[in-house]
């Protein structure tokens, strides 16, 4: 018997037996289409995030108070006017800086409420996010420098309080800390296209863009906390922010009062958490991949039990032992390859199902569907061995008479 005919008589049984093929099929099917979807909806969501990232400047450093040493900040050690100017004389490395300062509250139109995120920072800010203008400007160095009562918010917001995004020149309440102030629309910006990154990086929150010399003329105070770099080369960002942090150092003449913390870094960081935790999920749901091996062979060896006399008729007529081995192990075989590709059609179904849900799209790696494809063949052999083994062992006499 060649080997077309081995695979032409192993399709021809599992054809006859339908029903107890799918459910032998089911471990193999169920344990492959779980890890594309896991891999791929996964795989999703990190490029979504980090699309989000993108949005914010990837050649981004940020100069904060070291907050771990609160107790020993002073009011000397804040940030001033002065700081700014002396890091621009650094190089020209600094294409951007901007002050900034993050306040939670509302906007609020007639009966209408919205959580916003009220962004104190320079003109320059536009610059070192990225930020993409749909209508009007964003905040002026006069707007800045004269403490305005404008704000920049974005599409998000528009919609919600005014069920259009046309609203240049309008006005709304902003409320912070308990103090209502009404400011002016100069501008509206796109807002994140990602559900994901979105719900990550704003928490939920519109984000309103305001002069920080206005947000802290209602508070009262003139300090400032941190300070948003774009530099021009992402390779240079941990030598100028430590430059940066150096020079505040000698100016304030303090130490261990300033950190760096780039968006590269937060980036890798993240990226490295989602690939193991992509990876942990994908080993356990790889574990259903043995269950369905296990099913296979078990399967398996009720297919040997019952065709004993034709494995007996097959050997009194001269088929070897390899011919019989061979038979039942691509037997197994094609069912794992069979349960695979069933199973990687099901887990593609899967992974955009839950992207219509999650409003991002899945990302299928080829080399991972190729992988799971060569590892359900493997299961087939693995597993169909044992029972392949024991079918040609069996002796023709004895074979024959089975019933």
């Amino acid at each position: 018997m060649n080997f077309i005919e081995c695979i032409k008589l192993a399709v021809s049984c599992i054809w006859q037996n339908k029903m107890r093929s799918i459910l032998t099929m089911l471990g193999i099917i169920i344990g492959i289409a779980s890890v594309v979807a896991v891999v791929a909806v996964m795989q999703g969501g990190q490029a979504d995030i980090n699309k989000s990232f993108d949005k914010f400047g990837s050649n981004r450093v940020v100069i904060q108070i070291n907050w771990r040493e609160q107790d020993k900040i002073t009011i000397k050690d804040y940030f001033t006017e002065t700081d700014i100017k002396a890091i621009r004389n650094i190089g020209d490395d600094i294409i951007a800086i901007s002050p900034i300062d993050n306040y939670y509250g509302k906007g609020k139109v007639d009966k209408k409420n919205e959580n916003i995120m009220i962004s104190g920072v320079s003109h320059e800010q536009s610059e070192i996010e990225n930020i993409e203008l749909v209508s009007g400007r964003f905040i002026s160095q006069n707007d800045y420098i004269t403490k305005k009562y404008v704000v920049v918010i974005d599409e998000k917001l528009a919609k919600k309080l005014y069920d259009r995004t046309d609203v240049v020149g309008m006005q709304f309440d902003v409320i912070m800390r308990g103090t209502t102030n009404t400011v002016t629309i100069c501008g509206v910006i796109k807002g994140v296209d990602s559900s994901l990154g979105s719900a990550i990086m704003e928490g939920g929150y519109s984000t309103v863009y305001m002069p920080l010399t206005t947000v802290n003329k209602i508070f009262y105070n003139n300090y400032l906390y941190a300070i948003n770099l774009k530099v021009s080369d992402s390779n240079q960002i941990n030598d100028i922010g430590n430059k940066v942090v150096d020079l505040l150092h000698r100016r304030h003449r303090n130490e261990d009062k300033y950190t760096m913390q780039s968006l590269n870094q937060a980036i890798e960081e993240f990226n490295k958490v989602t690939s193991t935790f992509t990876f942990i999920i994908a080993i356990i749901a790889g574990i259903s991949l043995f269950v369905g091996g296990i099913g296979i062979m078990n399967i398996m060896l009720v297919s040997v039990t019952e065709r004993t006399r034709e494995i007996g008729i097959r050997k009194s007529l001269g088929a070897s032992k390899e011919n019989i081995l061979v038979q039942f192990l691509i037997e197994a075989i094609i069912i794992s390859i069979i349960g695979g590709i069933l199973g990687m059609l099901t887990g593609v179904s899967i992974a955009y199902l839950i992207s219509l849900v999650a409003k991002w799209p899945p990302i299928f790696s080829i080399v991972h569907i190729m992988v799971a494809f060569f590892i359900t063949t493997i299961i087939g052999i693995i597993f169909g061995v044992y029972p392949a083994y024991k079918a040609a062992q069996l002796d023709p006499i004895e074979a024959l008479r089975y019933e």
